[in-house]
């Protein structure tokens, strides 16, 4: 990645919003129901997600946990590419009268699944300077609108404020990853299905037995995997 410095390293999406409801002062058309000339002239006035570090992070100089969210992320965005799924970055935030984060959070979990179907995520936690918790998520799933989920997310938890938006390039979702690796707090949360279950014993055994050169075996591990076959049958290749 080339060395870009903070003001010029600037991640541009849409708001997922339902047209004409507001967000936060003013309303945005949802970015599925734009044209790609809508969208080019959206785009320059969308919300910008800085990533706000002077060079691209080098893992060297990461934490083992640090490492650790940022394969994981990284791993479940491969796995949207070889589906073909959308990604969208959601946020939501507290207030002061809000209740347990952890819980109303899984409370709000199981009404997307059983109101839109598949709903798997990472997510990691950020406190702002006035103590409060803001839950950031990549997730793979239908659209949901922010109307509707800041309706739930208040009732549910106290705090209406939330933010969704589709990430259009696979390249924004990877400078995501960085700024969740960042911003990110604590441990991080992770769906089942994000990557796949017994993913973590399959990324174990390539390390061992592979050394540095597991995360290009990684990679093509995840582009070509077949449903049901254990990782001991595949034939990887690393070009």
């Amino acid at each position: 990645m080339e060395d870009k410095t903070q003001d010029e390293l600037k991640l541009y999406v849409i708001h997922d919003a339902e047209r004409g409801e507001p967000l936060g002062e003013r309303g945005q058309r949802a970015s599925e129901d734009l044209s790609p000339l809508e969208r080019s002239g959206a785009e320059r006035k969308a919300t910008s997600l800085v990533v706000s570090c002077h060079k691209s992070p080098f893992q060297s100089s990461w934490t083992r946990a640090q490492k650790r969210l940022f394969h994981r992320v990284l791993s479940g965005i491969e796995m949207a590419k070889r589906s073909n799924d959308y990604l969208r970055v959601l946020t939501l935030t507290s207030s002061l009268d809000s209740g347990d984060f952890h819980g109303d959070f899984e409370v709000l979990k199981k009404r997307i699944r059983r109101k839109f179907g598949r709903f798997e995520y990472v997510a990691v936690k950020e406190h702002t300077k006035e103590g409060l918790v803001h839950l950031h998520l990549v997730y793979r799933g239908r659209f949901m609108s922010q109307k509707w989920l800041s309706e739930t997310w208040e009732e549910v938890h106290g705090a209406k404020i939330v933010w969704i938006a589709r990430l259009y390039t696979w390249k924004l979702a990877k400078h995501l990853a960085r700024y969740f690796v960042k911003e990110g707090v604590g441990r991080f949360w992770m769906s089942w299905g994000w990557v796949y279950r017994g993913f973590v014993r399959d990324w174990k055994r390539l390390v061992s037995e592979k050394g540095f050169k597991a995360l290009a075996y990684w990679h093509s591990w995840l582009r070509n995997r077949t449903l049901g076959k254990p990782l001991s049958q595949a034939s990887l290749g690393c070009g």
